[in-house]
């Protein structure tokens, strides 16, 4: 048994940037699922559909075993509408991987199968059944490889297929900046990164190497300003305010970690 202590907001903050990543094909259903794993105190929640992957992490306090339990997308999604959170509320919820009884008869025969249990604060509970994750047992070893090459921002021009966009459009919270990395080859897969707290790489997408020429746009020639009009005083377009930097005690600075410290330490 593995107990996990967190509050509402960091499991939605968990699982929100890696739902809209989960397969959704019938003839896939090793893929609807979303892994939440426990590995040297982080706890992680993994989804791909093979177009996409993204892994998001929650550091814990001291939790000793490790273990791991795939839910199925629909399941992980009714969590989160069963347990919210406001800015006024925030419940705390004990999260147990463990045996869980699994109907196999009419009669009422069970069986115990491994499944996560999640109780609120208030007496809530809500008992989810494990699905298998073999296609998401090796992920570390899928995302590796991307983290850990030779990365570049994004290039000035590169293609991406906009269906895929949306999935990040939770992956940031307000404040958070969200970059974008392009390897060495245009068909590269991208890596995507939100602090030190989500990853993933996007698979449809393609770069132009230098030199390389582009077909024209009209564009250029339609926007030549033919009115006359004179510069306004203040610019129409600007950058939005950074965010205030947070003073970060000594103690807190020194335990933290880059990905790298991270990805380095589970696959130690």
């Amino acid at each position: 048994m593995t107990r996990i202590d967190l509050t509402t907001k960091d499991l939605h903050n968990l699982l929100n940037p890696v739902l809209p990543h989960t397969g959704t094909d019938p003839e896939l259903p090793e893929l609807n699922i979303v892994l939440i794993q426990v590995r040297h105190s982080v706890l992680y929640a993994v989804a791909t559909d093979r177009y996409t992957m993204a892994a998001a992490r929650h550091e814990l306090d001291d939790v000793d075993d490790d273990a791991a339990v795939a839910i199925d997308r629909a399941d992980a999604t009714a969590m989160l509408k069963l347990f919210k959170h406001t800015k006024k509320e925030d419940p705390q919820l004990q999260l147990l991987i463990d045996k869980v009884p699994v109907p196999v008869t009419r009669r009422g025969d069970t069986v115990q199968s491994l499944g996560l249990t999640i109780t609120s604060e208030d007496g809530t509970r809500l008992v989810l059944h494990g699905r298998g994750h073999g296609p998401l047992r090796g992920w570390r070893r899928l995302l590796r490889p991307v983290v850990e090459r030779n990365l570049t921002p994004a290039a000035p021009l590169f293609a991406l297929t906009p269906t895929y966009l949306t999935r990040w459009a939770k992956a940031a919270a307000p404040g958070e900046v969200l970059t974008v990395h392009v390897g060495p080859d245009p068909v590269d897969p991208i890596l995507i990164q939100v602090e030190h707290r989500v990853i993933g790489v996007f698979m449809p997408v393609g770069h132009l190497d230098a030199g390389e020429i582009v077909a024209g746009s009209p564009w250029p020639d339609e926007l030549i300003d033919d009115d006359g009009g004179a510069e306004p005083e203040e610019p129409l377009f600007r950058s939005p305010p950074a965010p205030e930097p947070r003073d970060v005690p000594a103690d807190e600075e020194q335990a933290g970690q880059t990905l790298d410290d991270v990805y380095a330490a589970v696959n130690a």
